[in-house]
């Protein structure tokens, strides 16, 4: 399927939709466990690999080329690709994004309660500029 979806991305390397895919294509294929994985390769063939930072770019230049009608999916998952990249502050933001869009499909309206659950969830991971320079402590390595 990868290769059939990359042969189209060079067809048409515009294409929103086929980067969506295969970004969603990329995420599915990282969370496969160790067990499913093994299972795969006892019962048909070697599975497919990808990463997280292989969806990551592909949903990322999807989410880059959208015009003003956006798929919050593309958003939803990018989300969730920096929440298992432990990249919680970049998932906040991807999240907080579908969070404002207004949904026009059932769908989407599944993503965006989702989305509203896993920032909720985020809320012990919100690190912002504040935060951050608050807990620095300095130490003098010079006296």
């Amino acid at each position: 399927m990868k290769t059939h979806l990359e042969k189209t991305l060079e067809l048409h390397p515009d294409d929103v939709t086929t980067l969506y895919i295969l970004g969603k294509w990329c995420y599915d294929m990282s969370r496969m466990s160790l067990t499913q994985r093994l299972i795969a390769r006892i019962l048909y063939v070697e599975p497919p690999h990808a990463t997280y930072q292989d969806a990551y770019n592909y949903l990322v230049k999807a989410a880059e080329m959208q015009n003003t009608n956006y798929y919050i999916p593309i958003f939803y998952v990018l989300g969730k690709t920096c929440l298992m990249m432990k990249q919680f502050y970049r998932a906040r933001y991807y999240f907080n994004i579908v969070t404002t869009l207004e949904p026009r499909s059932e769908y989407e309206v599944v993503c965006v309660k989702r989305a509203k659950y896993l920032l909720f969830n985020l809320r012990e991971y919100d690190v912002d500029k504040d935060s951050i320079l608050n807990n620095l402590v300095y130490t003098d390595t010079y006296g």
